[in-house]
């Protein structure tokens, strides 16, 4: 029964861990390409010319 309980309290950390992480990880990628964006580093045709470059089938 102990066991059980552990393992599902075990179970719903590591779930939340990953969450968290995943959170953290979107965010900081979504930061850094708003921050490019406002600083002109980066502009929005280039962007679109990089994601079709990563998926040339998208581009058709």
């Amino acid at each position: 029964m102990v066991a059980a309980v552990v393992g599902a309290l075990l179970v719903v950390f590591v779930v939340c861990v990953l969450l968290i992480f995943l959170a953290v990880v979107v965010g900081g990628v979504l930061f850094v390409i708003v921050w490019l964006l406002a600083n002109g580093v980066v502009t929005p045709d280039g962007i679109a010319t990089m994601i079709q470059s990563f998926f040339p089938f998208h581009g058709r």
